[in-house]
Formats: structure tokens, C-alpha cells, sequence
């Protein structure tokens, strides 16, 4: 019985439609974390501040409190974008807003569920300001992008020339080697004669 071989698997024409699903996935995986996270870092930032609070005017009581609500947007969606970056080659605007929205989504629908639709914006200011901190955070995001790809390729680039480098002196190496194994032994030195007049 023939040894069996593997055929090679024919391209589908629905493999760009998985490629672009498993994207989409991915997306919105970022920015349900960042939710996540931004959640449990702005509950712990609130406790803190809270004290606080009450002796800031009130201009800075409304930035401070906003920029703590929206921690998910400001601070833990970029910080994840990069991180997302420097693993798999994403569009900065795609994947910025993609995450930007699955995030914004998942704290609307919390919001929903605990305080009804005037939880979303309980006035012009309040939905000026989350309309405002969104295109801010989805800004950020689209750098953090940029650098992390950067940075990528900066390793990916260093990797291989420390490869290149390991390949030269390995090269080299395995010539001198070569080189030595080629060259005839030396005979060995001839031996001492007896001394003159050594007692028999």
C-alpha cells in the first residue's frame, strides 16, 4: 500500500470572506477589552479622586470626571491598539473606529440596561463630550497603530540582520573548519638521542 500524501488544499472563494469575519472579530475583541479594562481602571480612579473632587472648580470637576468615565476611550483602547499592532499588521482608521465603536456599544448598552436612554447623554454637554472624547481616543488609537507597527517592523528588521549576522559567522566558522580539516598533520618531532656516556 502507497505511502498517502497529503493533498494541498484548494483556495475557496469564501477565504476572503473568513479572512475579513476573523478581522472583524479581532476588532471588535480589542475593544470590548479595552471596555473591560477601562472599566475596572476608571472604578478604581474614581474611588480615588472622589475625595477630591469637591475642592476643584467647576469646569475641572466636569474634565476630571470625564476624562476618568472615559478612561476605555482615552487610555486603554490606544494602549491596546498598540499592543494589537505589534502582533498582527492592522489599518489604523479600520481597526481604530471598528474598536472604538464595539467599545462604545458595550458601555451604551450597559448604560441602557441600568439607567434607560437618558443615560446615554442626560444633556447637549454630556453627549458633546462623549462624541468629543470618542473621535479623541479613536485619534490616539490610529497612532498607537502606527507606532506599534513601527515598532514591529523595527524588530522584525533587527531579527533579521542579528540572523544574517549568526548566518555570516557560522559561514565563517564552518570555512576555517573545512580549512583545518584540509591541512595535512605535522609529523611529529624527532626523538632525543641518548646522552654520551650514560652508564650502561
Amino acid at each position: 500500500m502507497g505511502a498517502v500524501t497529503d493533498k494541498p488544499r484548494k483556495p475557496s472563494p469564501l477565504d476572503p470572506v473568513r479572512a475579513r469575519v476573523r478581522r472583524v472579530q479581532f476588532v471588535v475583541a480589542l475593544g470590548l477589552f479595552a471596555a473591560v479594562v477601562g472599566a475596572i481602571f476608571s472604578a478604581a480612579l474614581s474611588m480615588r479622586v472622589a475625595p477630591r473632587m469637591d475642592a476643584l472648580g467647576t469646569l475641572m470637576r466636569i474634565l476630571v470626571a470625564t476624562a476618568v468615565s472615559r478612561l476605555w476611550v482615552l487610555a486603554a483602547l490606544p494602549v491596546t491598539c498598540y499592543a494589537g499592532a505589534r502582533v498582527v499588521p492592522l489599518k489604523p482608521a479600520s481597526t481604530a473606529i471598528g474598536a472604538a465603536i464595539a467599545g462604545e456599544i458595550f458601555f451604551g448598552a450597559v448604560e441602557v440596561a441600568s439607567g434607560g436612554l437618558p443615560a446615554l447623554a442626560p444633556d447637549i454637554w454630556a453627549a458633546l463630550l462623549r462624541v468629543g472624547t470618542f473621535a479623541l481616543g479613536a485619534l490616539l488609537s490610529m497612532r498607537a497603530i502606527r507606532a506599534g507597527r513601527a515598532a514591529a517592523e523595527r524588530a522584525e528588521a533587527s531579527a533579521k540582520r542579528a540572523a544574517e549576522a549568526n548566518r555570516a559567522e557560522y559561514a565563517a566558522f564552518a570555512a576555517e573548519a573545512q580549512k583545518l580539516a584540509g591541512r595535512p598533520e605535522a609529523p611529529p618531532p624527532p626523538e632525543a638521542p641518548p646522552a654520551a656516556g650514560k652508564a650502561s
